[in-house]
């Protein structure tokens, strides 16, 4: 009876530690809006930098895309000051953006991919595996969202048990809050 009872505890006590170590999910709408408000400058210097650095995919907290930058003009400083504009911003996955150019290092222009990068997606936080997680963050397109993004008024009421797809919340002109869910 006593080694029942001890193998309980000790269950119950693994599943207190996973859970009060676990994921505490993504930041809340309002937080973002008040981080969009308090970093607006240096969002839209991201977004400027970014749109000029035609062929540059992605910037993450490690590696870039192209895997060499310098191939298309995009020197080592200029990617640590993504980096350090995007930890101002809280962005820890920092920035992502397709155009032709980027495509063009790798074979043919994919279809609908045009020479300006639309969108271009700051990476605040990720949860999960890049083929069953999901992420939130900003993102910015001159063009108004379509298919297959879904416009709502609250990103804090989708969950993660959804089906895979991409939401969207205005925030103001171009800009937006995602959510998304592989």
């Amino acid at each position: 009876m006593q080694k029942n009872i001890a193998h309980q505890f000790l269950i119950l006590l693994c599943l207190l530690i996973v859970v009060g170590c676990g994921d505490q999910g993504h930041p809340k709408d309002d937080q973002m809006l008040a981080q969009f408000a308090k970093h607006r400058l240096e969002l839209e210097q991201l977004i400027r930098m970014f749109k000029t650095d035609k062929g540059l995919g992605r910037v993450g907290s490690g590696f870039t895309r192209p895997d060499n930058p310098t191939i298309i003009g995009v020197s080592a400083e200029r990617i640590e000051k993504y980096r350090q504009l995007c930890s101002v911003v809280g962005a820890v996955n920092c920035i992502e953006g397709y155009d032709a150019t980027y495509d063009r290092l790798y074979g043919s222009v994919s279809e609908g991919i045009t020479e300006e990068k639309v969108p271009i997606w700051i990476h605040i936080s990720a949860r999960g595996l890049s083929i069953s997680g999901s992420g939130k963050g900003f993102f910015y397109s001159e063009m108004p969202p379509k298919s297959p993004f879904k416009l709502v008024k609250d990103l804090d009421r989708i969950s993660i048990t959804r089906p895979a797809g991409t939401w969207l919340r205005h925030i103001e002109g171009p800009w937006y809050l995602y959510f998304d869910a592989i």
